[in-house]
């Protein structure tokens, strides 16, 4: 992780290391899209989801789990989010999913 922007093919990306930084950053900063663990340390998704539902009905939220965790795609479906992706994800089709909503 890191506390910098970066940019990934063409996109300007913000990385953190706990859901308490997340929170932060979207509380302080204009968010396009989110992509966001379940599980983080300080914090989760579903509190970052919230946070951002909040804030932004419109931005796009895409949380990741592995194929252990407690929550269902309904669930975060139903909270607001996007998609639910099990990881390892495919970071071209993420990339191309996240094209698809600038395009």
């Amino acid at each position: 992780y890191c506390l910098h922007y970066k940019t990934t093919k063409g996109f300007k990306v913000k990385t953190v290391n706990s859901g308490r930084e997340a929170l932060e950053v979207v509380k302080s900063q204009s968010i396009d899209y989110v992509v966001s663990d379940i599980k983080m340390p300080n914090g989760d998704g579903k509190e970052l989801l919230s946070s951002i539902r909040s804030r932004d009905p419109a931005v796009p939220v895409v949380l990741l789990m592995t194929g252990f965790s407690e929550v269902s795609e309904d669930e975060v479906v139903n909270a607001g989010a996007t998609a639910l992706l099990n990881k390892p994800i495919d970071i071209e089709a993420l990339f191309e999913r996240i094209k698809k909503h600038f395009s």
